[in-house]
């Protein structure tokens, strides 16, 4: 090992020192972030230009949050408490209608469990799919995610690019496995890694019995300019010889 790689290590063991220094593991009560966030989301809302300036400098610091799970002891209550996990009220509607999410995630593990917690309710069920192509310390977390959490089902898959058939394979895993669970959920809806949602668990619920059993699904015409340039040939090469 060299020497800047000593400084190295000794870094993060003084880091790591310091942090659970600062927060003794069973005494801690972690605060939801979200309620942590230095900006006026209603004056933002009102159109407030001083508000909204503000926000447009605004950086959120992940790796902060990142450090906090690492150095707990208790992961589970820490990424529970750190982002509302279990912390929303659960309707009798919605305990009568439960739903089923799946996501293909990659990247930006903050992000992933902040869109996770906004709409995680325990008797709905949940398939998160990562991509091979994730760094270690992301799956090492979704895993920790899966332990945590029985209904939130964690797989990991091949690498998943975009535009590839492994988007399509993956998001079939997810609903095969869903479609096994002893939860006899009402729908399932297949999400982005970097979806917000904006509706609630509960609103989502009435919106989707109004449906009655339908399916809402939008057609278009194939886009082959937003595949890469391989794709786009191998395509053009198909369709040439029908």
């Amino acid at each position: 090992m060299t020497h800047y790689e000593n400084i190295i290590v000794l870094y993060h063991y003084i880091l790591t020192f310091r942090i659970q220094q600062e927060l003794p593991s069973e005494t801690l009560i972690y605060k939801d972030l979200l309620d942590e966030l230095d900006l006026d989301c209603e004056k933002i809302v009102e159109g407030d230009k001083s508000a909204i300036e503000k926000a447009k400098l605004w950086t959120y610091d992940t790796d902060s949050i990142e450090e906090l799970l690492f150095s707990a002891d208790n992961r589970c209550r820490a990424i529970e408490q750190l982002f509302g996990f279990n912390k929303k009220i659960v309707t009798p509607n919605e305990l009568q209608y439960p739903l089923a999410y799946g996501a293909v995630v990659y990247k930006n593990l903050i992000q992933v469990l902040f869109m996770l917690s906004a709409f995680y309710r325990p008797h709905n069920e949940y398939c998160v799919a990562v991509s091979g192509s994730a760094n270690k310390i992301f799956k090492f977390f979704m895993a920790q995610l899966g332990k945590c959490f029985s209904n939130i089902h964690v797989m990991n898959r091949p690498s998943i690019s975009w535009g590839s058939f492994e988007i399509i394979n993956s998001t079939w895993a997810c609903a095969e496995l869903l479609s096994r669970s002893r939860t006899k959920w009402m729908y399932y809806q297949q999400l982005a890694g970097v979806d917000v949602p904006l509706k609630t668990n509960l609103e989502m619920v009435e919106i989707l019995k109004k449906w009655n059993n339908t399916v809402n699904s939008e057609f278009a015409t194939f886009q082959p300019e937003r595949l890469g340039e391989k794709q786009v040939s191998f395509f053009s090469d198909i369709f040439r010889h029908k």
